[in-house]
């Protein structure tokens, strides 16, 4: 999967990455391999776009524990764009709705973003 991060700041430091499709084993590794190097590049505020996602499964759960776990770790935040009703239910009962923020607009993504490093 090709990840195209849209610039969300004059800094370059936030970020909108829209992903599509299934997050499962089968396309899990690449859209992990493309969040690290948006992460690598200096990236400290990252808004996923969930619109597009039908389905997720561990795989995909635990690449966004990944990024988030990593941002956090840098100083920086990672917040959620529109998940899917299936997409929430999952990771409800995975008991991470407290700590993968959800949004329904950019603007609420992009405020909850505000980084001060």
């Amino acid at each position: 999967m090709d990840l195209s991060p849209k610039e969300l700041d004059a800094s370059g430091r936030m970020k909108l990455v829209e992903l599509t499709g299934e997050m499962d084993a089968l396309l899990s590794a690449s859209i992990e391999k493309g969040i690290e190097k948006i992460i690598h590049d200096g990236c400290r505020g990252l808004t996923l776009d969930m619109s597009g996602v039908g389905y997720i499964d561990s795989s995909g759960i635990r690449v966004l524990l990944s990024a988030y776990k990593k941002l956090t770790k840098l100083g920086g935040k990672m917040n959620l764009l529109n998940p899917s009703e299936r997409v929430m239910m999952i990771l409800e009962l995975a008991d991470l709705t407290d700590i993968l923020k959800r949004f329904n607009t950019i603007d609420e993504a992009l405020a909850d973003l505000s980084i001060t490093t």
